[in-house]
C-alpha cells in the first residue's frame, strides 16, 4: 500500500501551522504578537453592523446574509478578518459535476447545496468583501450582538478551525503572501444539516471544500482511556499536539477546483515543488531519538511567494530553519505544519534552498531489537503537492543494529560514539526516502541484473527462522514476471524489510512488508482473513511500476496505482501460480469482492454506493470506514480485468507495458491514464469512463438459455442475457386518503445500461456419459469443459453457441470475474421469480407481483445442474435468504395496498425465519417495516419505542427508511423534542418529509 501523504487536507486529519508575519515595509513582524491576535482576539460588539440583503460570492456559489448582524474581532494587522453572524442566511452552491452532485446528495440528501442557516463565523482574506462588510450600517442595540462571544469562543476551539489551517491562511495574507489573498471559510449552523464548513484555500489543488467534521463518538472510559494515551505518547514526543476532540472523520459533500470563465478547472497550488533532499539524520537512545537537518532544493511556482509550508507529521519538532547562505529565518509550527516566512518575495521560476532542523520520535520499539516507523515517510519534512525528489541521505545509527533502506550505499563508516554510518543517494525522481533499524536476519540473491535483499524483524524470526529465504524465493517469480510485462526494473537493486506493522509499503527500490502478513498462516490463513503472503509480496512489487514508474496526480488518481498493483497480483496469480500447479494459501486480490462492496452501511446504502474509485480517501466517511479498500483495491482491479477482456489479455499488456515507457518516471492523472490507453489500443472508452471509473452502480445480468442439436454431433446453446441496473430508494413522508401518515419509497436506477459492454468468461459444462433416454450417469462424477467469452451489449443481448459435444450446463462469470451479478434464471428459480416480481412491483403491476411471490414459495432453490457440477452449495441457507426476501416483498406490497393483517402475518413469518447470520441483511427492512405497520394501525407509541429498543441494541439498523419512521413516530407520539432531532436527521439522509412540518429549535 503506498499512501498519498497529500490526499486532502481534510480526508486525513490536517493539522494547524501558523507563520512569522511580513510586514507592508519588508521587515520581519514578531511572530508571536500576531499570532495572539488571531488566537484571542475578542469579539467587538461595540462594532457590529446590521446586514440585509448582502451577497458574499465565493467559491462557487453564493452566501446570503438576509436579516442580522454581523460582529468583527479584533483586527490583525489592521484589518478585520473574521465576523460572528446572527440572524437569517442562506448558504448556496451547485457542484460542477455529476460525481460532486452524487456526493453532495450522498451526504445532505439534495444535490445541490441550498441551506438556511442562523449562526456563522466566517474567516475572510478577501479585501473587497471584508471592506464592504466594514463600511455596513451599526447595529445599535441589536439584541442578538450579545450572542457573538460564545459562537466565536465555540469556533475558536473547535477542531474545524484547527484542522483547515485557518491561523496560518489568515497570517499568510497578513503578510501579503499571494496564497493567502482570497482564503475563505465559513462555519455554519444550518436549520436542516446542522454544523458544516464551506472553505475556499488558494494552497489546495481543490480550493473549494464543503463538508462536516464527525467527532469519535466516545464513551467516558474510551475518552479518558484516549486522554492517557494521548499523554504518554505526548511525553514520548509523539502524537505532538493532538488532543482527543481531534479524533473523528471528515465527511467532504463536495472537493473541486476553481473554474475558469471557460468552466476549465485552474487548480490552486502550494507555491512550490522539491527538486532535491539532502538529509543528515542521527538515531540515538533507546528510543532511536532522530536529530537532523534536512536541507531542500525547491522550485517556485508562484510569483511573490513569501511562505513555504512543510508538512512535518506528529512526530518532529522543528528547532531552526535557515536560508541557503545559512541566515536563520522566522517559523511556526504546530502538530502537523511548518510555516517558513521567507526573507524577501521569491519569483515565479526560481529556486531557493530551505534548511530544517528538527528532532523528534518517529520509531516505534515494538520489543528488544525491534522496531518500526510509525509512517514511512513521516521522518523527515515534505514540501509541494506531487513531492517527488532526488535524494542524498546520511543516517548515522546505534552500532549495535542494521539498517535498511531507500537509494544506494555511496560510502559508510563508523564514528566515535559507537555508532555506524551510510551515505545514500537515490537518484531517480521518487515519491519518497525511508529506511528501518533493527536486529535483522538478512537473505540475498539475483533476479536477473537486480540485486535482491531480504530482512527480517526480529519478531518475524521468532515465528520462522527460515523465513528470509523463504521470502526471497517469493519475490523472485512476480520480480521476473512483471519485468516480462511492464518492462524493466528501473533500478539495479531492490531491498525488502518487514516490520512489526499493520500494514506494507513499496516505495522505489524500498519495500516494507508487515511482519504479521508474511508469517505463513497455512490453511488458517483464510479463516484469519490473511491475504496470501506471495500475493502480498506480488502487490507491493507492482508498485515499483504503478505508483513509481507511473505516479499519481492527485487523491482521485490514486486508485490506478492500488488497483494496478492488485490487477498485476491478479495475473501472476493466474498467469504464474496456477499454471504451475501451486495452490493459494490465503485470500486472493479480489477474494470476496462482490460481499464487500454488497456490504450495507449504516444508513442501508450498498458500500458500492459511495462513491466512484476517482474518491480515493473521501471513500472512507462516517458512513463507510473501509469503503476505500474495498471500492479502490477490489473494485477497481475487478474493472481492470474487465477491461484487458476488452482489448485482449495479451493486446493489453503491451499498451500497459507502452504506457510504462512514455510515463517514465512522472505523475499522471485518471483521464491521462484512460486517454494513453485509447491512443495506443485504438478503443474509445467514453462508456468505461462514465460506468466503472467515475460511475457507481453494479449491474445485474439476468440469461436464460436452451440447448438444441443440431445434428452430425452438433449441438447449439441458444441463450438471452439482460443487464439491468441496481436502484436506490428515495423515501417521502405521505398524507394518505384517509389523512394517515405513511413513508412510501421510489426507486432510482443508478446506471444506465443501453450503451454497457461487457466481455463475460462462459463456461459449458460437457454430458461425457449419457445412459438411455439422455440422463447424466453419474451426477457426482468429474466432467468436463468448455470456456470461452462473450461480448453482452446495452439491455438484452442474445447469443449463440455451437459446440461438437454434448453440453449439459451453462455459465456466465461463474467465477465472478466481471464487475456484475449474474443468474441463471433457470438455475435459480425461487430468486428468479423474486427479481420478476420486483420489476413487476416497480411498474405498477401488483397483483402479478403477488401471484408471482406466493407462488415462487414452491420453486426449487436450486436446479439440478448446479450439483451436476459438484459445487459446494448451502442450499437451506439460500432458500431461507430467498425465502425472507419474498416474506418482505409481499409484507411492503400489502402495506402498500392497506392490508395490514397480511402484511403483519408476512413480518411474523420473517421473524422466524430469520437466523442470527441472516440479521445484518435483513434487520434494518423488517424494523422499518414493524413501524411502519404500528403506525398504520394507530399505534405510533408501540412504533417508537420498539425503533427506539431496535436503534440501542443496534445503531446500524438506523437506515433511510427507519430515520423517516423515527420522525413520523415522534410527531404522531407528541415528542417534540426527539422530534426536532428526528425531523434534522432524516432531512439530513435525503427524505422528503412533505407534510412533515418539523419544530423550529
Amino acid at each position: 500500500m503506498t499512501a498519498n501523504r497529500r490526499i486532502s487536507r481534510f480526508c486525513a486529519r490536517a493539522s494547524l501551522a501558523v507563520v512569522a508575519a511580513w510586514a507592508v515595509t519588508g521587515q520581519a513582524a514578531d511572530p508571536t504578537e500576531l499570532v495572539a491576535a488571531i488566537r484571542g482576539g475578542q469579539a467587538r460588539p461595540e462594532r457590529a453592523v446590521r446586514v440585509s440583503g448582502f451577497r458574499l460570492t465565493t467559491g462557487m456559489g453564493v452566501v446570503h446574509l438576509d436579516d442580522g448582524v454581523l460582529v468583527p474581532a479584533d483586527p490583525v494587522a489592521g484589518r478585520t478578518v473574521e465576523w460572528v453572524f446572527v440572524g437569517d442566511g442562506r448558504a448556496y452552491m451547485e457542484p460542477p459535476d455529476s460525481v460532486e452532485r452524487a456526493q453532495m446528495e450522498l451526504f445532505t440528501g439534495a444535490p445541490v447545496l441550498d441551506e438556511r442557516f442562523d449562526r456563522a463565523v466566517f474567516a475572510i482574506a478577501l479585501d473587497a468583501a471584508g471592506d464592504a462588510l466594514a463600511r455596513l450600517p451599526r447595529a445599535g442595540g441589536d439584541a442578538r450582538v450579545s450572542e457573538a462571544a460564545a459562537l466565536l469562543e465555540q469556533w475558536r476551539s473547535s477542531p474545524e478551525r484547527r484542522l483547515i489551517d485557518v491561523e496560518a491562511r489568515l497570517l499568510r495574507d497578513a503578510v501579503d503572501d499571494p496564497l493567502g489573498r482570497s482564503f475563505f471559510c465559513g462555519y455554519f449552523r444550518g436549520r436542516e444539516l446542522g454544523r458544516f464548513l464551506w472553505v475556499v484555500d488558494p494552497l489546495a489543488e481543490e480550493q473549494v471544500i464543503v463538508g462536516r467534521f464527525v467527532t469519535a463518538q466516545l464513551t467516558d472510559q474510551e475518552r479518558r482511556r484516549a486522554e492517557r494515551h494521548l499523554e504518554r505518547e505526548q511525553r514520548r514526543g509523539k502524537l505532538i499536539g493532538l488532543v482527543v476532540d481531534d479524533l473523528g472523520i471528515w465527511d467532504t459533500w463536495l472537493s473541486s477546483s476553481l473554474r475558469g470563465a471557460d468552466g476549465t478547472p485552474t487548480p490552486g497550488t502550494t507555491g512550490v515543488e522539491p527538486r532535491r533532499y539532502a538529509i543528515d539524520a542521527t538515531l540515538d537512545g533507546k528510543q532511536l531519538e532522530l536529530e537532523a537537518v534536512a536541507r531542500v532544493e525547491l522550485d517556485v511556482l508562484v510569483d511573490g511567494l513569501r511562505a513555504v509550508t512543510f508538512d512535518v507529521g506528529a512526530e518532529l519538532v522543528p528547532l531552526a530553519v535557515r536560508d541557503g547562505d545559512g541566515s536563520p529565518l522566522a517559523f511556526n509550527h504546530s502538530w502537523g505544519e511548518l510555516t517558513v516566512l521567507l526573507g524577501r518575495p521569491a519569483a515565479g521560476g526560481s529556486s531557493l534552498t530551505l534548511e530544517v532542523e528538527y528532532r523528534g520520535t518517529p520509531f516505534e520499539r515494538v520489543a528488544s531489537g525491534a522496531y518500526a516507523q510509525r509512517s514511512p515517510l513521516g521522518w523527515y519534512p515534505h514540501a509541494g503537492s506531487v513531492d517527488r525528489a532526488t535524494y542524498e541521505v546520511v543516517v548515522r545509527w546505534p552500532r549495535r543494529y542494521q539498517l535498511h533502506g531507500s537509494g544506494r550505499v555511496v560510502d559508510q563508516g563508523a564514528d566515535g560514539d559507537n555508532r555506524r554510518w551510510e551515505r545514500r543517494t537515490l537518484d531517480v525522481r521518487s515519491l519518497g526516502f525511508s529506511f528501518e533499524v533493527g536486529d535483522f536476519d538478512t537473505a540475498t540473491g539475483r533476479v536477473g541484473d537486480v540485486a535482491v535483499t531480504v530482512a527480517i524483524d526480529r519478531l518475524g524470526q521468532g515465528a520462522s527462522r527460515s523465513l528470509a529465504a523463504e521470502v526471497l524465493q517469493s519475490v523472485e517469480g512476480p520480480l521476473a514476471y512483471y519485468q516480462s510485462i511492464f518492462g524493466p526494473y528501473p533500478l539495479d537493486e531492490l531491498v525488502l524489510v518487514s516490520c512489526p506493522r499493520s500494514f506494507s509499503q513499496g516505495l522505489l527500490g524500498f519495500v516494507t512488508l508487515s511482519t504479521t502478513g508474511i508469517v505463513d498462516w497455512d490453511v488458517w490463513s483464510s479463516l484469519l482473513g490473511y491475504e496470501d503472503r506471495r500475493l502480498l509480496i506480488a502487490h507491493e512489487l507492482a508498485h515499483q511500476w504503478w505508483g513509481n514508474q507511473v505516479g499519481w496526480r492527485s487523491y482521485r488518481d490514486q486508485w490506478v496505482s492500488e488497483a494496478m498493483a492488485n490487477y498485476a497480483t491478479l495475473l501472476y496469480e493466474r498467469n504464474q501460480m496456477a499454471t504451475q500447479g501451486e495452490q493459494r494459501v490465503g485470500l486472493g486480490p479480489t477474494s470476496g469482492w462482490q460481499a464487500e462492496l454488497a456490504r450495507v452501511t449504516i444508513d442501508g446504502r450498498p458500500v458500492e454506493s459511495l462513491g466512484p474509485v476517482t474518491l480515493g480517501a473521501r471513500l472512507n466517511s462516517s458512513l463507510g470506514g473501509n469503503a476505500y479498500h474495498a471500492i479502490v483495491y477490489k473494485k477497481g482491479a475487478v474493472v481492470l480485468d474487465m477491461l484487458a477482456r476488452l482489448y485482449g489479455e495479451d493486446a493489453f499488456l503491451d499498451i500497459l507495458r507502452e504506457l510504462v515507457r512514455i510515463v517514465e518516471g512522472r505523475v499522471i492523472s485518471t483521464d491521462d491514464f484512460l486517454t494513453l490507453l485509447e491512443r495506443i489500443g485504438g478503443i474509445e472508452l467514453d462508456w468505461f469512463r462514465r460506468q466503472y471509473v467515475y460511475g457507481t452502480g453494479l449491474p445485474e445480468i439476468f440469461y436464460d438459455y436452451r440447448i438444441e442439436e443440431l445434428g452430425g454431433g452438433r449441438w447449439a446453446i441458444d441463450g438471452q442475457a439482460r443487464q439491468q441496473s441496481t436502484h436506490v430508494f428515495r423515501y417521502r413522508v405521505e398524507r394518505r386518503s384517509d389523512g394517515a401518515l405513511d413513508v412510501s419509497r421510489r426507486p432510482e436506477p443508478r446506471l444506465d445500461v443501453s450503451d454497457s459492454v461487457l466481455v463475460v468468461p462462459f463456461q459449458v459444462g460437457i454430458a461425457d456419459d449419457l445412459v438411455a433416454g439422455g440422463g447424466v450417469a453419474d451426477s457426482g462424477a468429474a466432467r468436463s469443459f468448455l470456456t470461452g467469452r462473450l461480448v453482452l451489449r446495452g439491455e438484452v443481448s442474445p447469443f449463440r453457441l455451437e459446440v461438437e459435444q454434448r453440453p449439459a450446463v451453462l455459465w456466465l462469470d461463474r467465477g465472478g470475474e466481471v464487475f456484475g451479478r449474474f443468474l441463471a434464471s433457470a438455475r435459480w428459480p425461487r430468486r428468479a421469480a423474486l427479481q420478476r416480481g420486483v420489476d413487476l412491483a416497480m411498474a405498477g403491476a401488483f397483483n402479478e407481483a403477488e401471484a408471482l411471490w406466493l407462488a415462487a414459495f414452491d420453486e426449487p432453490v436450486v436446479t439440478s445442474d448446479e450439483e451436476w457440477l459438484g459445487e459446494e452449495l448451502d442450499v437451506e441457507a439460500s432458500g431461507r435468504v430467498a425465502d425472507i426476501s419474498l416474506d418482505i416483498e409481499l409484507a411492503r406490497l400489502y402495506l402498500d395496498r392497506d392490508r395490514l393483517a397480511k402484511a403483519g402475518q408476512r413480518i411474523e413469518l420473517a421473524r422466524k425465519r430469520m437466523q442470527r447470520n441472516d440479521r445484518w441483511r435483513f434487520e434494518h427492512e423488517l424494523l422499518a417495516l414493524e413501524a411502519r405497520l404500528a403506525i398504520r394501525a394507530g399505534q405510533p407509541d408501540q412504533a417508537l419505542l420498539e425503533l427506539r429498543q431496535a436503534l440501542e441494541r443496534d445503531p446500524e439498523a438506523a437506515s433511510t427508511e427507519v430515520a423517516a419512521l423515527l420522525a413520523v413516530a415522534c410527531r404522531l407520539a407528541g415528542q417534540p423534542g426527539d422530534w426536532m432531532a428526528a425531523c434534522r436527521d432524516a432531512r439530513s439522509r435525503g427524505v422528503d418529509l412533505g407534510p412533515l412540518e418539523c419544530p423550529a429549535e
